[in-house]
């Protein structure tokens, strides 16, 4: 009991000093991204896996450097901006799922 206690303040912790040296301030992604290849080696699940490592990249390169900046500038509200660096991590888990809605259909041919 002590030692889940211990493992997550740790984790916390950790989250949290990792947070500070993200630039958009956009962690919460991270977070996700550690949790989905934990999933796809439970469910053991390569396509998961895949979407995981996929997700991990996109979502680091938005909380270090982001496209808002290159793609949009400065002039544009904060709004636009964060709606644009969350575009590329959030399309990732979308297009898993529109494959894995059509993988199983295209197995039973």
């Amino acid at each position: 009991m002590l030692s889940a206690f211990a493992t997550t303040l740790f984790s916390m912790v950790a989250f949290s000093a990792s947070a500070v040296y993200m630039i958009n301030g956009l962690a919460a992604l991270l977070v996700i991204a550690v949790a989905l290849p934990a999933l796809a080696w439970v469910e053991r699940s390569p396509l998961l896996t895949g979407i995981g490592v996929l997700f991990a990249a996109f979502s680091l390169h938005t909380n270090l450097s982001g496209l808002s900046v290159s793609v949009v500038g400065f002039a544009v509200p904060l709004q636009v901006r964060v709606l644009v660096d969350v575009a590329m991590p959030a399309a990732v888990p979308i297009l898993g799922g529109v494959i894995a809605l059509v993988e199983p259909r295209r197995a039973a041919r």
